[in-house]
């Protein structure tokens, strides 16, 4: 009762090249009930260090076409469509979304034209592309072109932070480029490890990638205080792995402020610091990350704005030193203050001391 599947087919010379023609189609499958089908014979194994997620609803349809000759399998070809109506997931990882779309494959390509997912207040839209090496039979180039209009406050209630991350706002972007797979996979460090910065540094100029960025954010996270940001509007282009342009208007403490700039190859840069600190072992001063830093950025950032009251930066600085003391008993901060990795929390600012010329 969970499927109904249509076949049809043909067959010739059934002595000798046994040539054949079928097709399948079904619709109306229930999705979560098939992927349930699925796990529990055994046939879908989801990886440990996938979010858990559940498919709420939904269905898919699919339709096949294979040809060629029984006595050669090697040269059968195959083609269709899996698509999607209304496929609801839930997580407690993000958003509750929904996709719609559809997915074509063949032997020697899989891809996309016209995917959308949508939560409550986000949605982006994804065209797709993936060539497949028909004679090793894995996959080849691949190619993306994405739209995203994401509500900033519904995606930081899902920010993995011990405390919550509040925003209120819209991000834009566009993103579209591609590479082979091994370029992809060495963009970023990753768990399953093999990563050098010699690879990142290959993988960032070897893909190609154009993004476009409209930032509004009425309110960001972060404690209120000296030095607090608000109203940010920034307009980012990046390609490859340089920030060609970047254009910046914010409040700091109520007053206007601007920034423009570019920051060459921080992307590769970015990715061997997340390296770096996914080896544990955090150096007693930066000096010598940023001296060895194989992908080295250049940044420029020029900054103008009203005037700016430092000394409240003093009295804040003093406020927290006192309240530590008080908390440890005179003995400085207390035990359980971890912290922060500037690494990983404050990488950009740290590049910008790395200034090459």
């Amino acid at each position: 009762g969970l499927a109904e599947l249509k076949f049809e087919g043909d067959v010739a010379d059934l002595r000798d090249r046994r040539e054949f023609t079928m097709s399948v189609k079904s619709s109306g499958l229930d999705a979560a009930q098939l992927l349930e089908l699925l796990t529990d014979k055994g046939l879908l194994k989801m990886p440990e260090e996938q979010p858990s997620f559940a498919v709420e609803s939904g269905t898919l349809g699919i339709e096949a076409k294979a040809a060629g000759l029984a006595s050669d399998p090697s040269g059968i070809i195959v083609s269709g469509r899996l698509s999607m109506d209304k496929i609801t997931v839930s997580s407690e990882q993000m958003p509750k979304f929904t996709a719609d779309g559809s997915i074509d494959f063949s032997d020697s390509k899989v891809s996309s034209k016209d995917l959308a997912i949508a939560t409550e207040k986000s949605k982006a839209s994804l065209v797709f592309g993936m060539d497949i090496d028909k004679a090793e039979k894995k996959p080849g180039y691949v190619s993306f072109d994405i739209q995203a209009k994401i509500d900033l406050a519904e995606v930081s209630a899902f920010a993995p932070s011990e405390e919550p991350s509040e925003m209120e706002g819209t991000l834009k972007a566009l993103l579209k480029g591609g590479g082979q797979p091994v370029t992809l996979r060495n963009l970023f460090p990753s768990k399953d490890g093999g990563r050098t910065p010699a690879k990142i540094s290959r993988a960032w100029k070897d893909i190609e990638l154009a993004v476009t960025i409209d930032l509004e954010a009425v309110r960001l996270p972060g404690k209120e205080g000296p030095g607090s940001i608000s109203s940010l509007k920034t307009t980012a282009l990046i390609e490859g792995g340089s920030v060609k342009k970047i254009v910046a208007s914010f409040d700091m403490d109520g007053r206007p402020w601007k920034a423009s700039g570019e920051m060459k190859d921080v992307m590769p840069a970015l990715a061997e610091l997340m390296l770096i600190s996914e080896k544990g072992d955090m150096p007693g001063t930066f000096g010598p990350v940023l001296d060895g830093l194989v992908n080295s950025p250049d940044m420029t950032i020029n900054v103008a704005g009203r005037a700016v009251d430092v000394a409240v930066f003093q009295e804040a600085s003093e406020k927290e030193k006192l309240k530590a003391d008080k908390s440890s008993g005179g003995g400085g901060a207390p035990m359980e203050t971890k912290a922060a990795n500037p690494l990983v929390e404050n990488s950009v600012t740290l590049l910008m001391l790395k200034k090459t010329f």
